[in-house]
């Protein structure tokens, strides 16, 4: 039951974001440090996101080995 409810939230939040992305595809100027960049949001939205799910990932995967 409660992998169900999970995988209803983790579903629901990725539906959110795939909604965010497809309306936001206008260019961009990305800028870090000296490096500058134009780029379409729904590809800097959707590198972000990856980069936060493998953070969480990893965090959950180093945070549930020290717990054993």
């Amino acid at each position: 039951m409660i992998l169900r409810i999970k995988i209803f939230i983790i579903l629901t939040i990725l539906s959110l974001i795939v909604i965010f992305m497809l309306q936001n595809v206008q260019p961009v100027v990305v800028r870090f440090l000296t490096f500058q960049y134009t780029a379409p949001l729904i590809g800097v939205i959707s590198i972000l996101a990856l980069a936060g799910f493998i953070a969480g990932f990893l965090t959950g995967l180093v945070g549930g080995r020290r717990r054993k």
